[in-house]
Formats: C-alpha cells, structure tokens, sequence
C-alpha cells in the first residue's frame, strides 16, 4: 500500500466560526497520522474521507 499525503487544509484564514486552519495527514500503511492540526481537523479530514476509527495510540 502506498503512502499518501491529504492537505486538509491550506493557508489561514481569517476569523470566522466555519472555516479552519491548516492540516495534514499521511497515511501509511493504510494508518493516518494527522500532523500540525488545530481545532478544525476532525471536520476536515471527515471531509477529506480520512477515518479518524482507524487511528492506533
């Protein structure tokens, strides 16, 4: 299985209640690893079809 990258989001934005900041996640071996995320990132990485379930701690 290859190993992906998704951005869950880019750049800043402004102040506001429905948009997020930046995230990434790389997915290896079918496992993400979500790195430099915020208050957002559940919601976006939904969005992005990455399953927070299958994350291992």
């Amino acid at each position: 299985m290859a190993t992906r990258v998704v951005l869950l989001g880019t750049g800043t934005p402004n102040i506001d209640p429905t948009r997020h900041g930046p995230a990434v996640a790389v997915i290896v071996e079918g496992y993400p690893y979500i790195i430099d995320f915020g208050p957002g990132v559940v919601r976006r990485e939904i969005e992005a079809g990455v399953l927070g379930s299958a994350y291992r701690y």
